[in-house]
Formats: structure tokens, C-alpha cells, sequence
């Protein structure tokens, strides 16, 4: 991209190197990027032509904030510079065209990136997407990483197993893992023979999930469902007249080197299945914070992408991971520990957080 802009420069023969900076200054500012010792961060010659003829990568201190929660905006809100000092805006719908011609790979993540970059229809907005997107292109990576860092609060995401942090945690430190449960708290895995006038509680969601390794684990039903009474009783949830728990009601169930905290999200309609919207899903993740506030005791915090499966939220995996996003860093304030997101493989790579050969 950076060879395209040159054209559209006010000086087109300005050097590689006065140009590149120049171009990644708005980045650079507003993500806070600093170079080793917390020097102004800077590319001399010999880095600018190694990136520029594809024998580098973009450095690691652009890649790791490249996922900061509303990087595109603030760079949106420092490009004023570039197009008043480097680049002509009145040859924009030029570099717009350039720039798009770039992006002509095939599959869904480049049909994605054209169609974002296509719509953007100012000069900052545009580059700041171009930017954001070419830097990000470098940090699509199978082990995840933070979106997100305040104090000691921190929002993370990796890709694989959930129950990896929870049953298959090796370390002496416990694990909170989040596991979305209707509002009855219904912990009866219904099976295929047991009819349709059960409750459906599928062993292929996360709650289903987590039952069976439950009872893997030593832990039958009856104990499970003791267990997570007595736990709501202690945290004073009660039942409505109706019998169901409050949204975001929270169970803590301790089990080996994990405490799972089970979250109230959706409830049962008439013909059995769970539902909620996105609302509550919001209402249910701002509970979940406020819990870990005064219970997490800082914590390493684990959950799922929630609303997206059989709670019939309609969100997709990219809405759903949004919305988290969203409302951890809306709530700051309740997260004072290291919050992650546990995507699987393929989900990662649908919404454009891991590239296809990671898998």
C-alpha cells in the first residue's frame, strides 16, 4: 500500500523511508506504539526496504495492538496529518481505486476486506481501514492474543478447546470458566430416546458439555444439581412465580483446578427450546463482570462465545464476539484480571481473528 500512496504523494519523489513513516504515523499515535526502551518508534532505511520488498515482516510492535478495541476509529482522527502534510486527499478516489485493486486474493476473508474498505467513503476513514486491515494481515495467529489491556484488567482471545482451561488446567492457579446455562438450571442432558416433551439441554452445546465431563469426572447429576442449588442460595439468587432464575444469575461450582461459573442466559419456550436476545446476552455479560469484580479475586477468567448456538440469540460468532468486546471494555471498571475469549479453530478463522492454514 505504501508504494501505491506514493503516487498520490503532494511530493512524489519523496524517499521510501520519509514515506513510510509518514504513512504509519497515525498507527503509530493512536495505539501508543513505542520502539524498545519506549523510543519514538521509527523505520530506518534498511528495515523500510526489507518490508517493502517482502523480505520482512511488519514489525511485532505493530502487530501486537493491531487488535486494541476502536484502533480504526483513532486512526480515523490522526490521519488529518497525513492528508494535510504527505498524501493529496483531492486524488483520494484514485488511491481508493489503487488500494482496492491490492486486495484481490480469493475466499471470504479478502471478498470481506473488499467489501469494508469499498464503503468507506472519506479519505481518513479509508486509510485508517486500509491500515489497520494490511498491519492485521500479519497478526492473524493460531495462539491468539489481547485486544484490549487496562491496569491489571486485560481482554484476550484464544482459539481450541474451552474445557482445556477448566478440566485440562495444569497450573496451580484456578480458572474461572464461564458456562452459559438456561435460567431454570436445568442440568439433565436430554437424550434421543427420552421424547420431545423434555427440556433439551444438547450434549453438543457447552452446557451439555461440560454435564458429560462432569460425569466423567466422578460428578453425577444429582450432586450437580445439589451443588449448583446450594451455590445460588449462597449467592442469594431465588426463582421467580414462575420458577426460573433471574438473567445472569451465576453459579460458582468448584471442580478440581477450576471453578466453573455457570450463567443464566436464555430460558425454555413452549416447544422446549432455549431463547434470548441479544439484550440479555448483553444484560447476562454485565452480571458476569460485576460477579468477577467482587469474586475473581483476579482470576484468569475463560468463556465461550455466547448467544450464538442454541440459545437462538441470532447473533453470529462475529456479533457475539463483538458484543464481548464491547461490553468488557464498556465495563472496564469489574475487570481486574485477564478476561479471554475461547474461539474454536474454525470459528476463529470464519470471523478473521486466525488464518485458514493455522488450523
Amino acid at each position: 500500500m505504501v508504494k501505491t500512496a506514493k503516487r498520490y504523494a503532494f511530493n512524489t519523489s519523496i524517499s521510501n523511508v520519509e514515506l513510510i513513516n509518514a504513512v504509519l504515523e497515525p498507527y503509530v499515535d493512536a495505539a501508543g506504539v513505542k520502539a524498545r526502551g519506549g523510543a519514538d518508534f521509527y523505520l530506518d532505511k534498511h528495515r523500510t526496504s526489507k518490508i517493502l520488498n517482502g523480505e520482512a515482516e511488519v514489525p511485532l510492535a505493530l502487530r501486537r495492538v493491531n487488535l486494541q478495541h476502536g484502533l480504526e476509529g483513532r486512526v480515523a482522527a490522526e490521519c488529518a496529518v497525513l492528508f494535510d502534510e504527505t498524501i493529496d486527499p483531492s486524488l483520494f478516489e484514485g488511491l481508493k481505486e489503487d488500494v482496492l485493486s491490492l486486495v484481490n486474493g480469493d475466499g471470504a476473508r479478502q471478498a470481506q476486506i473488499r467489501c469494508r474498505l469499498a464503503e468507506k467513503d472519506s479519505p481518513e476513514g479509508f486509510f485508517a481501514a486500509a491500515l489497520v486491515g494490511a498491519i492485521g494481515e500479519g497478526n492473524l495467529r493460531n495462539d491468539g492474543d489481547c485486544i484490549w489491556k487496562k491496569g491489571s484488567g486485560s481482554l484476550c482471545w484464544r482459539s481450541g478447546d474451552l474445557f482445556r482451561f477448566g478440566f485440562g488446567n495444569r497450573r496451580k492457579a484456578r480458572n474461572l470458566v464461564v458456562i452459559p446455562v438456561d435460567r431454570s438450571f436445568n442440568m439433565h442432558v436430554t437424550r434421543n430416546y427420552e421424547g420431545v416433551d423434555v427440556k433439551e439441554i444438547s450434549e453438543r452445546s457447552v452446557h451439555g458439555q461440560w454435564l458429560s465431563r462432569m460425569a466423567l469426572s466422578g460428578v453425577l447429576e444429582n450432586e450437580v444439581k445439589e451443588r449448583v442449588e446450594a451455590a445460588l442460595c449462597a449467592s442469594g439468587f431465588e426463582r421467580d412465580e414462575t420458577g426460573l432464575y433471574p438473567l445472569g444469575a451465576v453459579a460458582a461450582i468448584d471442580a478440581r483446578n477450576a471453578t466453573y461459573l455457570l450463567l443464566a442466559i436464555s430460558k425454555f419456550n413452549e416447544k422446549g427450546m432455549a431463547e434470548a436476545t441479544k439484550e440479555d446476552i448483553e444484560a447476562c455479560l454485565i452480571s458476569l463482570l460485576r460477579y468477577y469484580d467482587e469474586n475473581g479475586q483476579g482470576a484468569d477468567l475463560y468463556l465461550p462465545l455466547i448467544g450464538t448456538g442454541l440459545s437462538r440469540s441470532r447473533l453470529d460468532k462475529a456479533e457475539a464476539f463483538e458484543l464481548i468486546r464491547n461490553v468488557v471494555t464498556e465495563q472496564s471498571s469489574f475487570v481486574g484480571g485477564k478476561v479471554t475469549i475461547v474461539l474454536l479453530p474454525e470459528d476463529a478463522v470464519n470471523i478473521g481473528m486466525m488464518r485458514q492454514e493455522n488450523l
